[in-house]
This record gives C-alpha cells, structure tokens and sequence, in this order.
C-alpha cells in the first residue's frame, strides 16, 4: 500500500506550536488515512497474539517493517514536519538526524507494569500516533505536567533532573497527586487516526494505566537529543567483560534513565 501524508501549511505549524507551548499538545485530526490504520491494527494484534496477550515493544524500523509505522518514519512529509515544529518552537535549524522509533503494545498484566512511570524523554519533539485505544473502561490516557523545565544546556543538569525524577519516592508523590485530582495536568484521550505533538523531553509526563483485557498500542517518533553529542561520548567507554566495569555508576544509572524515558509513554 502506498503512503500519503498530507502537507502542513506554515500557519498549520506555528498553530500546533503554540497549542503545544500553551496547553502542552497540539493535535492533527485525520492524519492517518483508515486504510493504514487497519494495516497498522493488523500488526499489533498479530504481536499480541504471538505475545501470549500480554505487553510487546518494538524500537527499531527493522522490526516493524509491514506496519506502515516503517514507512511513515522515511516519509520526506513526515520528516519535514517534525523538523518545521523544531525549528517553530525552538528558533534552531533542524538537525538531518533518524528518527528514535518506538512501538507500545500494553495489553494483560505485564502491560500494567509499563503504566504510571513519570519521565522525561531524552528528545525535544515527540510525536504520538494512536494505533489501538480501548473504547471503554480504563484506556490509559496520557497525562503530563507540560513544558515543566528548559532545554539543558549541560548535560550533567539534565541527567541530575532525570534522577530527581526517576526515583521510587519522587514516583510516588506524582502517581498518589495525580490520583488526587492535585496536579496541573493536561490529558490527551488518544484518538485513532489523529497524531499528537508535545515537548517531550520538557514535559514530565507518562500513561495511565488499561484494562488488562484491552490492548493499547502507540507508535512514537522522538526528534532531536539534544545531547546526542555527550552521550555518545559517554557510551564510547569501553567495558569490560561484564559490560560495566570502569563505568561509573552515575554513567550506569545516566545509561537506564535514557533507555527507560524513551520506551514509556
């Protein structure tokens, strides 16, 4: 089947900007044609089913060749909005850099497990394609505290916000306020066939939990780290035989935050 994702016109950009600056989202309704939704629902309950219904993820566009989620990340339309809403909302040229590209499918008790883990993302933009939301009961709605710090200029300063954040006390606070009805959040109820813009790596922000006997599933496009340049620097260390040692233990932990803020949402 072949891909067609429509324009947005500059006004269209700078009005998704400024929804996302103001209320911590902006929304393109329509964006997936029905056709590649089905093909894209197609694939999720084929790996759910091979999962044994329970929770199954995907980040890298080899494994989800056959989904149209592959084709989408290689669209020049699709490229080029994300990169237009960076350059909008940042005031910096967008870098030619890959997509990070991850598929959710939270479904039985392990699906649970993925719920109510507030994070950062390691990438400015983030981009939200609901694939399979329950219609009734708990649907795991996303729920965020939008643009919630700046973009770091050190490294170090990021890392330091992410285990402030990422820590069994500071989780705790945020799942029992959240359930208080005591925070600011902004929800998105996800809609199939519509895509959803934020601030990832500004927003704390995190899913609520689905019925186990539902599946929802989401495809995520992050773009831009913005220090991709540390962390590869960091990473060039080489470990021993046990993968760790001569690694620090802030590296170590640095390392888990980034993988675990990009699989969550």
């Amino acid at each position: 089947m072949e891909l067609f994702l429509p324009k947005i016109s500059e006004q269209g950009i700078e009005s998704l900007v400024e929804d996302i600056n103001q209320r911590g989202f902006g929304v393109l309704t329509d964006y997936i044609a029905p056709p590649v939704l089905e093909m894209m629902r197609a694939f999720v309950n084929a790996a759910v089913r091979t999962s044994g219904g329970e929770y199954v993820g995907f980040n890298t566009p080899k494994a989800l060749v056959g989904s149209m989620l592959d084709q989408i990340s290689s669209s020049p339309e699709f490229q080029d909005l994300l990169k237009q809403i960076y350059e909008v909302g940042t005031g910096k040229p967008g870098p030619e850099v890959e997509f990070y590209q991850v598929l959710r499918c939270l479904a039985g008790a392990s699906g649970r497990k993925h719920s109510l883990r507030f994070h950062y993302d390691s990438y400015v933009v983030t981009a939200l394609i609901p694939v399979e939301i329950p219609a009734e009961g708990k649907c795991g709605d996303l729920i965020m505290l939008p643009n919630s710090r700046n973009i770091r200029s050190s490294y170090a300063v990021n890392v330091i916000d992410k285990l402030l954040l990422d820590n069994a006390l500071s989780q705790f606070a945020l799942r029992t306020l959240a359930r208080m009805n005591c925070l600011p959040l902004a929800r998105i109820n996800p809609i199939p066939g519509n895509i959803y813009f934020f601030w990832g790596y500004r927003s704390i922000h995190t899913n609520e939990p689905c019925d186990q006997d539902k599946v929802r599933a989401t495809a995520l496009f992050h773009y831009v780290n913005p220090h991709a340049a540390r962390s590869l620097k960091s990473g060039s260390r080489r470990p021993s035989a046990n993968g760790l040692t001569g690694i620090p233990a802030m590296e170590v932990r640095r390392r888990d935050l980034e993988q675990s803020s990009a699989k969550t949402q």
